[in-house]
């Protein structure tokens, strides 16, 4: 199952539990989408994607189901993201063994439930 952490330490690896990760749309909507922050969640394993509420009057002019969609396909193919104040939050797979996640880590993470 996929789950949103954020980093809190690196020296050990720590990992905190966090309700989503924002990625820009440039990441895959290029110039259309520059700036427009989609929020990315993860319940029970399955994503979903909105856009932030400063983003919304401009979304309405676009395809939504569209780039919703792509905001989805785009998360289930990267796990690394941002919070508010621009931190790395992960998108951590627990189907998967600790260094076989797609980001790189010399050590296993420790999690913490905060």
């Amino acid at each position: 199952m996929k789950k949103f952490y954020r980093v809190v330490g690196d020296d050990p690896f720590i990992l905190a539990p966090a309700d989503y990760g924002l990625v820009d749309g440039y990441a895959f909507g290029d110039r259309l989408l520059e700036g427009v922050m989609f929020k990315i969640k993860a319940k029970d394993g399955v994503l979903t994607a909105e856009v932030m509420p400063r983003s919304a009057a401009y979304f309405e002019h676009l395809n939504k189901e569209k780039w919703l969609a792509e905001a989805v396909r785009y998360a289930e193919r990267n796990d690394l993201f941002e919070d508010r104040e621009g931190n790395e939050v992960l998108l951590y797979d627990h189907s998967k063994p600790w260094n076989e996640q797609n980001f790189h880590t010399e050590v296993e993470p420790q999690f913490r439930d905060e």
